[in-house]
């Protein structure tokens, strides 16, 4: 996806570079477990955390037609990369980018109705194991999830509750693995 510089998600296809994760099917889940569960939900906002190229929130909006995203992400660059496919959808007015540490950027009284994210959930030591394409070139700070992989599920999981309104939802991808734990 790197050479060709896109890959295909949820049906749509998104720009992708070295300073995102490559989407993929694994992580469409996120985007039917939204869609199920905001149905019913009239102009809902949500936030995606670690938005990379921005593929979860901009296929969310693309089936939800009054939700609202703030797609978060530490990286500039990968800021960049969404803001690019959320303007090849027509979505920049319905998603607002901001660089920061998970839900840091929001204020106090951001309320979401949903926070989604794909976070780094890959234990370090697991890292070096990877296939080569993944490990050499994906971005270590989107993949490494601390000694368990759960480091920053963790924070996530706490900063939700003060962001969430009650009866939100906070949808996570974690690893096959991972789920006892969490």
């Amino acid at each position: 996806a790197y050479l060709v510089g896109h890959k295909e998600f949820y049906s749509l296809d998104f720009l992708v570079n070295q300073n995102v994760l490559i989407p993929r099917s694994d992580t469409e889940t996120l985007v039917m477990a939204f869609l199920e569960l905001a149905k019913s939900v009239e102009n809902p906002l949500c936030v995606d955390v670690g938005t990379g190229s921005g593929c979860i929130p901009i296929a969310c909006l693309k089936h939800h037609s009054t939700a609202r995203f703030i797609a978060v992400d530490q990286s500039p660059d990968a800021i960049d990369v969404a803001r690019k496919n959320a303007e090849k959808y027509a979505m920049t007015d319905r998603i607002v980018f901001r660089q920061g540490d998970l839900l840091g950027p929001l204020s106090a009284d951001e309320k979401a109705d949903f926070i989604v994210s794909n976070p780094p959930y890959i234990p370090t030591a697991d890292i070096a194991g990877l296939d080569r394409e993944v490990r050499d070139f994906e971005p270590v700070s989107a993949l490494d999830g601390g000694p368990d992989g759960l480091e920053i599920v963790r924070r996530l999981v706490l900063q939700a509750h003060e962001q969430l309104k009650s009866g939100g939802y906070l949808l996570i991808e974690i690893g096959h693995d991972q789920a006892d734990a969490v």
